[in-house]
């Protein structure tokens, strides 16, 4: 923490992955951040919508007071103690943008299942959910199991919890590889989900992933849900 108020007061900052679809956030919007790690995308987060509001959930006391202190200035970020989405009931159907960044891996199957069935009730009509989550590649010591702890997940096991617990369907799917000790990145694909099953999905990442079978790498995937309900975007 002491590292992060350093680069906080620096003025170091680093664009969110999400970065194009913050831009393509309306300015009033409200947006729940659930784990903000110590508040690196806050900035971009709060600069995306100077008219609305950033509720970000935390459930660790101490992180949650320096998060505070470092954005106080920032009168558009609400935070909450919480371990989920709980606490972001009362939003419901007002929602434009969740995110749940680096967690997911961290969450059993029944966990992550809850959390979007919860956050399908929060979004509004136009509202987008985003997760990212490891892909096990062709590591095949990766734990693929989703109990509780740090775990792998294949894309049919993501849609999978996401077709058991909610209706939400996945609009976008980018594929981000790095390596696992320098974090420099290697590959990055968007995928094209076309009318794919979930299977064939996961042949295309273990082909994109093949040349780097040799080195330790991390395989985030990213995915964007929508509700099943929602409109076409607007031309």
């Amino acid at each position: 923490m002491d590292v992060a108020e350093h680069w906080h007061k620096g003025g170091r900052t680093v664009p969110p992955i999400d970065d194009e679809q913050l831009r393509q956030l309306a300015p009033n919007a409200l947006v729940v951040e659930v784990g903000p790690g110590l508040g690196r995308d806050l900035n971009a987060l709060s600069d995306a919508v100077p008219l609305g509001q950033v509720v970000v959930i935390e459930q660790c006391p101490r992180v949650l007071s320096r998060l505070s202190q470092w954005f106080a200035a920032r009168r558009n970020l609400r935070f909450i103690q919480g371990m989920g989405l709980d606490e972001a009931m009362p939003f419901s159907g007002r929602v434009a943008y969740l995110r749940l960044v680096r967690v997911a891996p961290y969450l059993s199957e029944a966990e992550l299942g809850r959390f979007l069935a919860q956050a399908e009730s929060l979004l509004d009509q136009r509202g987008r959910v985003f997760v990212t989550v490891c892909h096990p590649g062709t590591d095949a010591q990766a734990d693929r199991a989703a109990g509780q702890g740090f775990g792998h997940h294949t894309v049919a096991a993501v849609l999978r919890i996401a077709h058991w617990y909610s209706r939400l369907r996945l609009e976008r799917l980018e594929l981000a590889v790095h390596d696992s000790r320098s974090r420099v990145p290697l590959q990055s694909a968007v995928l094209d989900l076309g009318h794919q099953v979930p299977e064939a999905l996961d042949d295309t990442v273990f082909a994109l992933v093949e040349p780097h079978r040799d080195r330790a790498v991390e395989i985030e995937m990213r995915l964007w849900f929508v509700t099943r309900e929602a409109p076409p975007p607007a031309l």
